[in-house]
């Protein structure tokens, strides 16, 4: 039922910044502010889908027992991310108040049982949280619409902060260049640099991503 709902929202539609906001601002009218929260975040600030969020487990978001600034994706479109302040706020809120361990999911199921068995909150269930959101703040859009958004910022504000299509790429875990095309506009697309992907992370590129990122959610 979830994903029939999904399927006839707008695919292509992102967010503005007031939409963002107001997708905030329902969270704190549900049961599980902190968790929907981190989720919304998690979309709009990272570009992850809801896969990913469902598979995210603390060590993913942690490095010697704390959390820390970036996000590591694993699997076939591994990469790391850096988190804007807010995401990393709203994490740090969230787990001090269900404290685990490192095998824990970021994102926990409802029932204790499963929380101790540390199943994860299925990607349905993430999807439909979203869902959820959209229809209080008014939206008709799909559980990709965070994700699109961060893409067509990334594309938009990455001549800003000297970053590049390889800057994008590797923040997103889009394998080409073509697949950037599906978002942004002529304009964004004719300014941003455009540089084949780099097989290794260095200090300069890790530097514009977590510039480009810190531009993303003070825009979203």
């Amino acid at each position: 039922m979830v994903s029939a709902m999904l399927d006839q929202a707008d695919a292509i539609k992102t967010l503005t910044p007031q939409q963002v906001d107001d997708l905030l601002y329902y969270c704190e009218e549900t049961r599980k502010v902190a968790r929907n929260r981190v989720i919304v975040l998690l979309t709009v600030d990272a570009g992850l889908t809801v896969t990913e969020i469902s598979k995210l487990v603390r060590r993913d978001v942690m490095k010697d027992g704390l959390v820390c600034r970036e996000i590591r994706i694993q699997g076939k479109k591994a990469r790391t991310i850096p988190m804007s302040e807010r995401l990393f706020d709203a994490i740090l809120d969230m787990q001090r108040a269900l404290p685990g361990d490192q095998d824990s999911p970021v994102i926990v199921p409802e029932k204790w049982q499963d929380i101790l068995r540390h199943r994860p909150f299925r990607p349905s269930s993430v999807a439909y949280v979203l869902y959820k959101l959209f229809v209080k703040a008014g939206l008709d859009a799909s559980s990709f619409a965070g994700r699109r958004t961060f893409v067509k910022e990334a594309m938009t504000y990455s001549p800003m902060v000297g970053a590049s299509t390889s800057d994008i790429q590797a923040l997103s875990g889009l394998k080409s260049e073509q697949s950037l095309d599906r978002y942004g506009d002529r304009y964004a697309h004719s300014n941003v640099a455009r540089v084949p992907i780099p097989f290794a992370r260095t200090p300069a590129n890790r530097l514009r991503q977590v510039a480009l990122v810190d531009v993303i959610a003070k825009r979203a």
